[in-house]
């Protein structure tokens, strides 16, 4: 089984599935992604029975030249985004291979998404035969695209679970170190980092034993780095941001737009209590309000306030109850739950 993979930006949960692909399905996989655009520095390991190749040696000659010697069982592309992708793919599309796109846009109805829907709808038949999309809240806009059910797929995207067990500490909670709340993703303004400090600021004059950790990296770093009492680290790899969830205790995400955040997913794989926007997609399968933390409402500080400061507020027993939920919500995707999604296609 050949597999070909179309990435924008690859990233470091895509990897176990990958390995996934190789090592049960016997496959041999190609990944071509993108090298001039990418957001994160993170570096691609190796791995037997993948080759990767960088976006920026293919014109559409040596893309088709490659397709076409590689001869995929199944291509999967990442999105709409990469316009050589795309044409590239017409002749191998009416040529009879199956070949996914995937998707983790939410519908809102507003007039340019009907619109661009519209146009998707009418063209998709040009390059796709199939959609995979991560969770339930996306199949709305999957189907106004035109998708039928039997040509949609689940389980788009899942966290390394395995990896970020090992994050978890069952006496967190009753130990008597620094407490923290952490963030973890891009430094931008849509991530809703100036609603965060707001609301940290409130917090901490009457919470000194709490700390507010933040990593990542983005254009909103410089405005990070001026505030006091936060401790800012840049990008981290998985293996080292395993040993910053050791020493937290609740992870926070107060995105204004966020179609899935697989960041969700990883920190409730680490056994972490979190404290999200209601707008974020992955909330639908890895955060219950009361369960295994709290959902504020969106670009509200008093709400993410409020949700804090609840946080801070429960006992410790009610805070290693939340961990534990975390931990079962967590194995509703993994990535071997992934890749058989992906897999059932050629079935």
């Amino acid at each position: 089984m050949n597999i070909l993979y179309l990435y924008s930006e690859l990233m470091p949960y895509n990897i176990p599935v990958l390995k996934i692909f190789t090592e049960k399905y016997s496959a041999k996989v190609n990944v071509i992604s993108w090298d001039n655009r990418k957001l994160t520095p993170y570096i691609t390991p190796d791995i037997n029975g993948v080759d990767f190749f960088l976006r920026s040696s293919f014109n559409f000659k040596r893309l088709y030249t490659h397709i076409k010697d590689f001869n995929p069982d199944i291509i999967y592309v990442s999105g709409w985004m990469d316009k050589l992708y795309l044409l590239t793919l017409i002749p191998f599309k009416f040529k009879g291979k199956l070949i996914v796109t995937g998707c983790d846009t939410l519908w809102t109805g507003s007039l340019i998404q009907v619109l661009k829907s519209l146009v998707i709808r009418v063209t998709k038949n040009l390059f796709f035969t199939h959609i995979w999309i991560p969770g339930p809240l996306q199949y709305k806009y999957s189907s106004n695209l035109g998708f039928k059910k039997n040509n949609t797929v689940f389980n788009c995207y899942s966290a390394d679970v395995d990896l970020f067990n090992k994050a978890i500490l069952n006496d967190k909670y009753q130990t008597n170190i620094k407490k923290r709340f952490i963030y973890v993703g891009r430094l931008e303004k849509i991530k809703g980092l100036d609603l965060l400090v707001q609301a940290w600021k409130n917090l901490q004059e009457f919470h000194k034993d709490w700390e507010l950790v933040i990593i990542g990296s983005g254009d909103y770093e410089t405005v990070l780095a001026k505030e006091q009492n936060i401790i800012l680290h840049p990008f981290k790899s998985q293996d080292e941001l395993i040993e910053e969830i050791k020493n937290a205790h609740c992870f926070i995400l107060p995105s204004i737009y966020e179609p899935w955040a697989l960041v969700i997913h990883e920190f409730a794989s680490a056994g972490m209590p979190m404290i999200c926007s209601d707008v974020c997609g992955a909330n639908s399968l890895f955060l219950i309000n009361n369960y295994n933390g709290f959902v504020f409402k969106n670009n509200s500080k008093f709400d993410l306030y409020n949700k804090m400061l609840n946080f801070i507020n429960l006992p410790n027993k009610e805070k290693q109850l939340m961990s534990s939920n975390s931990i079962k919500l967590s194995n509703r995707i993994t990535p071997e739950i992934s890749a058989a999604s992906f897999i059932s296609i050629l079935n």
